[in-house]
């Protein structure tokens, strides 16, 4: 790693995403700590120090960044939705719910928080809200096996049938190892 220029904000913030990216986890946090220090309110570095205290198994620290970024720039999408995934891996799928409605308000188009809505959404029983969002990724996203899988697999779950044997089909032809294996479960084979 090259030195920096002791004030670098931006540049403190890009070797942590760096550092990152390979996996030195306690040395992007230190580079994103030293970003912050730097400039308190630049939102994208506590945004990316979340994420990196959240691959190192500090998910209350990632929650109080993810926080902090959206407090400083309310209109961060992606911090919400990040936000809403450390939620998620703490068990508060309500919360969750919460965050990724945040991040939808702000990017309609967020594919990744109306998917990880919809697993939060039936975390909490709420299969037709589930359902809607799965809807959406597929209409969005027709030729991606894995949003007709996870429709399919909520439909299942939902009781029915039909649907899921139609999501998976759906899936498998679109190369989904997975969803043949699902299928198995639901159409017996014949003897």
């Amino acid at each position: 790693m090259q030195m920096l220029i002791p004030g670098d904000v931006v540049g403190w913030n890009n070797r942590g995403a760096v550092r990152m990216s390979m996996n030195n986890y306690q040395g992007a946090i230190a580079d994103f700590s030293s970003a912050i220090e730097l400039d308190p309110v630049l939102a994208g570095a506590y945004n990316n120090r979340g994420l990196a205290r959240g691959l190192e198994d500090d998910l209350a620290g990632s929650i109080e960044d993810f926080t902090l970024a959206v407090t400083i720039d309310p209109r961060y999408a992606v911090a919400w939705y990040n936000r809403g995934n450390a939620r998620v891996a703490m068990d508060d799928a309500k919360r969750a719910v919460e965050d990724y409605t945040k991040a939808l308000v702000l990017d309609p188009e967020m594919v990744a928080a109306r998917n990880n809505r919809a697993f939060a959404l039936l975390t909490l029983g709420d299969h037709a809200g589930a359902l809607n969002d799965l809807d959406r990724v597929v209409s969005a996203f027709p030729e991606d096996a894995s949003g007709w899988y996870n429709r399919g697999v909520v439909r299942r779950l939902a009781g029915d049938r039909q649907g899921a044997i139609a999501d998976l089909t759906r899936a498998a032809a679109l190369g989904d190892s997975l969803s043949a294996t699902v299928l198995d479960e639901l159409i017996p084979p014949e003897r």
